[in-house]
């Protein structure tokens, strides 16, 4: 497989959605799971080639010659990941860690490229890791004040959650796509992206972004785009979870083994004028965050989650891509 990855940098604040909230408007993550970004790109391939084009994103989706990471964070080049998750049996002296060094790492989210290895040698060993010395701040969370006014009411007014990205901060994804010709046709689809935003609140200007970079991860050029590579070609580990998603049935007894994971609602509504006259909700998933890892890999699926009759169906993303990792 090809390994592209595409380095996003917002030129608008973005609202990205808590799907495992009640409240979605008044919070914002900062970053989006695969599922929403796939479904974005689907959009965006409709507008721009028809239903031709769609129609090949999808099955290149569905046969596996399409596989997408969820958008991660970086900062000043360096590229961040999110934390591996760890059984606690796995932590050989945990007791000689620090209530300070415990708690530095509980709050831990993010962990950049460059000190992964360090990170995984540390937890496997129970070693002190100077979680503290991460910088995590990517940007602002901002609440903006707005109201709702509907014809004969009065003004109900509700807050929107939007982040604010740093000068020299954005997001990432990785896609691993059959030949380097696709590559570049994911990356126009990216470009054209851009230009009508990614995430919520688009119609007020949100998460337009340019595609700031586009790297070809097969030929690494320096230690993080190698030790990327590495990880992403590596099957002889465990696998840290790149990609929020869910094993299909048949696979989910053995992905279940050995794994240490969270999970995460993906809910939301079908973005589609062509699907129904009204706004209507997908249905209900839980997945694996990204950052869980597995003993065994699994290859997902697109899932149909229209839950109703509508003019077409509605897929949501969970074809996962793995780094092999050492825990």
């Amino acid at each position: 497989m090809n390994y592209f990855l595409y380095k996003l940098k917002f030129t608008t604040p973005v609202h990205f959605g808590k799907s495992d909230s009640a409240q979605s408007l008044f919070g914002s993550r900062i970053n989006v799971a695969a599922d929403t970004l796939f479904s974005a790109l689907c959009h965006t391939a409709l507008e721009m080639g028809g239903t031709d084009q769609l129609d090949r994103l999808i099955e290149a989706a569905r046969e596996g010659n399409l596989l997408l990471t969820d958008a991660f964070p970086w900062k000043n080049d360096e590229l961040y990941l999110p934390k591996p998750l760890y059984r606690r049996q796995q932590i050989k002296k945990e007791t000689d860690l620090s209530s300070k060094d415990r708690k530095a790492i509980k709050k831990l989210n993010w962990v950049p490229v460059s000190m992964m290895a360090d990170l995984l040698t540390k937890m496997k060993d129970g070693d002190p890791f100077k979680a503290d010395q991460v910088d995590q701040r990517f940007g602002t969370l901002l609440l903006n004040e707005k109201a709702a006014v509907r014809t004969g009411g009065d003004a109900r007014p509700y807050a929107v959650g939007t982040f604010y990205f740093r000068e020299q901060a954005g997001l990432y994804f990785i896609a691993a796509v059959s030949t380097e010709e696709a590559g570049d046709e994911l990356g126009e689809l990216v470009e054209a992206l851009g230009l009508s935003g990614l995430g919520g609140k688009r119609s007020s200007g949100l998460g337009k972004f340019d595609l700031e970079d586009k790297i070809l991860l097969n030929e690494p050029f320096d230690d993080e785009t190698k030790w990327l590579f590495g990880a992403l070609e590596d099957r002889d580990h465990e696998n840290l979870l790149l990609t929020t998603s869910l094993p299909k049935d048949d696979e989910l007894p053995e992905s279940m083994q050995g794994a240490s994971y969270l999970l995460t609602r993906r809910g939301g509504f079908i973005q589609s004028d062509h699907f129904a006259p009204e706004m209507r909700k997908k249905e209900v998933q839980y997945f694996f965050q990204a950052g869980s890892v597995f003993a065994h890999r699994f290859e997902g699926d697109l899932y149909e989650v229209s839950g109703e009759t509508g003019f077409h169906p509605v897929y949501r993303y969970s074809r996962p891509l793995f780094l092999g990792v050492s825990l």
